[in-house]
């Protein structure tokens, strides 16, 4: 498969164990169901599909574009997404618990709901995601942006934030509980409600009134 052009087509529910997509055109693809398991989709060109339950995860999925998706409750869990985008994709309810990765896009996403739980990130940019119920708990989230995201009851217990921004976030009801960040940047978010027991915050700030 690697390099084809497959535009447009319809493969919902297929099976591709151990496969390789990379450098492959998948623009407007509809994926529902499909397996990917330990696949790789490398460079790939997702922009507009639709795969939704679509499993994805223990691939390789690096330098890859899935913007404008949907990707609704799919599952990319173990997964490396270095720089992957998922620019403006419906990831509502996805798993990406234990992906590993650096300087990828999420800006401007839904992730209501979705899983990063033990997820390792590096300059990974949220700008403006709905992150509503999202589940970090356990993550290492260094340099990553988190400006103008709502987090309304998300779970970033245990996390380790360092070096990364919430200005403007919404962080109403979010539970930091346990967890750690030095340099951390939540200028102007709101923390109304927000659960910061037993955190540690180091060389941050947090002058937004709690």
């Amino acid at each position: 498969m690697k390099g084809m052009g497959l535009q447009n087509c319809a493969i919902t529910g297929s099976h591709f164990l151990d496969c390789n997509f990379e450098n492959t055109d998948l623009r407007g693809a509809h994926l529902s169901g499909v397996n990917f398991v330990k696949s790789k989709l490398n460079g790939v060109w997702m922009t507009e599909c639709i795969g939704e339950r679509a499993i994805m995860a223990v691939s390789d999925i690096q330098y890859a574009e899935l913007d404008d998706c949907n990707f609704h409750k799919a599952n990319f869990s173990e997964s490396n997404i270095t720089g992957t985008t998922f620019e403006d994709s419906n990831l509502f309810g996805a798993t990406f618990d234990d992906v590993t990765g650096e300087d990828g896009n999420f800006t401007g996403a839904d992730l209501r709901g979705a899983s990063f739980r033990g997820a390792e990130l590096t300059n990974f940019d949220f700008t403006g995601a709905d992150l509503t119920n999202a589940d970090f708990t356990g993550a290492k989230l260094d340099s990553c942006t988190f400006n103008k995201c709502s987090l309304h009851d998300a779970n970033i217990t245990k996390a380790d934030i360092s070096n990364s921004y919430f200005e403007d976030a919404f962080c109403r009801g979010t539970k930091f509980t346990e967890a750690f960040g030095k340099w951390v940047d939540f200028d102007s978010a709101n923390l109304t409600g927000a659960d910061l027991s037993n955190a540690r915050f180091e060389n941050s700030n947090l002058s937004t009134p709690l």
